[in-house]
């Protein structure tokens, strides 16, 4: 289903990109750093016009607007969507039948994307905080929450995830991921004032503030810099009580060195265990790492 009628009456309202007036509000989170969260509303912003919603498949609920990239520029998420209005609807699908046995929990999604999980469970009206490093995609995905109603419940952070606070830039790397604006990572380094390709990170723990008592489940997909959150949350998994922790692993069963390790000592310690999010009750052995599936679900054990 294309969501034409609805794009149309955004782009009355959107105009093209400029550096001068950016829609985010700088809240301080420290004395070096910011968070960057975006405006519940696109009116009176200066962003690209939005040209691409389609409809997105919910568990349980009616389709709600998502908008894409172009498929030929975006041959991953968004050609999946338009093809199917599915993106990891296998791991969706665990999410939702968490969320069914888990009435208040709220949820955390690291590198949204253009936000398939993020609608998702906006839909079921919890509470969700969407951050991602590259603002093109937040514009999308505020695009998406407008036109379904959706704006409420979520709050969107234009910020990278890492273990320390500085500026940083957004990278692709054509040969290992072309026509996949997911596989965008980011690099230490860059001119801040250069908007759309360097962005400010963060770290976990200075967004303790935005989550109360609430248990907490974690969706992360940031191209091999999950690692570097985690270092950066130790507070973070202090103060908030996270149960579930969606996380990619592709990028780590090739992985030679350390950072692998580092995830896997880092929520150890914590009384999390691996899990295949397929089989719930197959617990992941640690020496079997290398040959874990692409996705783990990490879950609190104490």
């Amino acid at each position: 289903m294309l969501f034409a009628f609805g794009v149309a009456s955004m782009q009355s309202r959107i105009i093209k990109s400029s550096p001068n007036n950016i829609n985010v509000h700088r809240l301080a989170c420290g004395s070096d750093s910011c968070i960057h969260r975006m405006s519940s509303s696109l009116k009176n912003t200066t962003v690209e016009p939005v040209n691409l919603c389609v409809g997105l498949k919910v568990p349980g609920f009616k389709e709600t607007p998502i908008c894409i990239y172009d498929p030929k520029i975006d041959a991953h998420m968004s050609a999946l969507l338009a093809a199917s209005g599915l993106w990891e609807g296998h791991l969706v699908t665990v999410v939702h039948n968490i969320l069914s046995r888990e009435p208040d929990m709220e949820f955390m999604d690291i590198g949204c994307n253009v936000g398939p999980y993020t609608i998702t469970v906006a839909q079921r009206g919890r509470k969700v905080v969407a951050i991602d490093a590259n603002k093109r995609n937040l514009e999308l995905l505020m695009t998406s929450l407008q036109m379904g109603n959706l704006t409420q419940n979520v709050t969107l952070l234009w910020n990278a995830l890492s273990d320390k606070v500085e500026t940083m830039t957004l990278r692709l790397d054509l040969a290992k991921a072309a026509k996949n604006i997911g596989g965008t990572h980011v690099e230490s380094g860059g001119n801040f004032s250069e908007i759309g390709t360097t962005v400010q990170s963060v770290m976990l723990d200075d967004l303790i503030g935005h989550f109360g008592k609430h248990s907490l489940f974690i969706k992360i997909d940031i191209e091999a810099s999950e690692w570097k959150a985690l270092m950066g949350g130790k507070q973070f998994f202090e103060s908030v009580h996270i149960k579930y922790i969606l996380m990619e692993w592709g990028h780590y069963k090739n992985d030679k060195l350390s950072s692998g390790d580092y995830i896997i000592n880092f929520l150890s310690d914590r009384s999390f265990r691996a899990y295949d999010p397929q089989n719930m009750n197959r617990e992941l052995k640690i020496k079997d790492r290398y040959s874990w599936p692409f996705d783990i679900l990490w879950m609190k054990t104490a």
